[in-house]
């Protein structure tokens, strides 16, 4: 799993033990300000979406509230969001196309947060979300334990390239 782009806010030395051991007053305040402005930093930096999508599980940020009656979490807990980029080759003809996304840890404690994607047809460059809502031609996204599920009605092979995205919390 990737762990994202998270910063540590516990440094390897001891900081403020080495402040103190300055005798000039106000470089020590200069350097204590410093540091906590550093902390501040990565406290921000760290709650930020990170905008990468990879094929392998990535925390990207998000956070959500624990839920108490799944995981027996405290509240004000929260729960970091996984992020999977799921790839699959095109959407199939009035049929449910299968595509195992690698994600290991699915228990009775796990829940999704989002589902989506997007469809090229790569000839007519023509382009449609997923899940695709249409009178004629509707496109159905989900997944289960081993498999992202896409079901169409109507024959959708021209859309040739599609990416899928999981985001979900695991307890």
């Amino acid at each position: 799993m990737n762990e994202g782009m998270f910063l540590g806010t516990t440094q390897n030395f001891n900081i403020i033990q080495k402040i103190e051991s300055i005798k000039d007053t106000q470089l020590r305040e200069l350097l204590l300000l410093l540091y906590q402005n550093s902390n501040d930093i990565i406290n921000v930096l760290n709650k930020k979406d990170s905008a990468i999508y990879t094929q392998t599980e990535f925390i990207n940020g998000q956070t959500y509230p624990a839920l108490p009656a799944l995981a027996g979490g405290a509240a004000g807990e929260y729960r970091q969001v996984y992020r999977m980029l799921v790839e699959v080759d095109g959407l199939p003809n009035g049929a449910t196309k299968t595509v195992a996304h690698g994600i290991t840890s699915i228990t009775n404690k796990f829940m999704a947060t989002r589902i989506y994607g997007a469809a090229s047809d790569t000839s007519a460059l023509e382009y449609i979300p997923l899940p695709y809502v249409s009178s004629t031609d509707p496109v159905e996204l989900m997944f289960d334990a081993t498999d992202v599920l896409i079901t169409t009605s109507t024959n959708m092979t021209r859309f040739n390239k599609c990416w899928v995205v999981l985001e979900y919390l695991k307890y």
